[in-house]
């Protein structure tokens, strides 16, 4: 049972287990729109309008199909209405200015490194393991097995279409596979 990237994920919220560095820095990113490792209000706006992970990390419901997700648009309306009128980002700055107040970053910013440790270990832990679990799960693939009439070896792990015949070459203990007769 050898580990693989992604399937550490947010497991035992509640525990002292430490969240996957690369799974928080892939929200990070969502929220990071300029690439330069500093997030803005205008950022969190912008991730709360089109991300379902960021809106789970800020504590808002993720769509409307969740419990109180009917509210999301009525929620993100204040939240937008206060950004415009320079007053913070409504319901959500409380997060906000603990993330740049970690940040020790001048102006409206917060980094990557303060938002890691609110994450970590600060009150975003476990809205941070929810929005995580939301995450694509990124599959391992093989290569591609492109069959043709003939048999054979399929590459262990290889992607293959449907349809195909399948056989066991007892001899060698590989898996071969074809297109059937008639269909090539």
């Amino acid at each position: 049972a050898e580990a693989r990237p992604g399937r550490a994920r947010a497991a035992k919220v509640g525990s002292r287990e430490a969240l996957d560095e690369a799974l928080v820095r892939k929200l990070f990113d969502f929220l990071d729109r300029s690439g330069k490792a500093a997030v803005s209000q205008r950022d969190v706006l912008m991730g709360l309008k089109k991300y379902p992970q960021v809106r789970r990390l800020f504590g808002l419901p993720v769509g409307s199909v969740e419990d109180g997700g009917a509210s999301v648009e009525s929620r993100l309306l204040p939240i937008q209405d206060a950004f415009e009128s320079g007053s913070g980002l409504g319901e959500v700055s409380g997060i906000f200015s603990e993330l740049r107040e970690g940040s020790g970053a001048v102006g409206q910013t917060f980094s990557w490194e303060a938002f890691l440790a609110v994450c970590q270990r600060g009150a975003l832990r476990a809205n941070a393991a929810a929005a995580i679990a939301l995450l694509p799960r990124e599959h391992l693939t093989g290569s591609a097995f492109v069959p043709t009439a003939k048999w054979q070896v399929v590459p262990e792990g290889a992607a293959c279409p449907g349809g195909l015949e399948y056989k066991m070459d007892m001899e060698t203990g590989k898996t071969m596979g074809r297109t059937p007769v008639g269909k090539v």
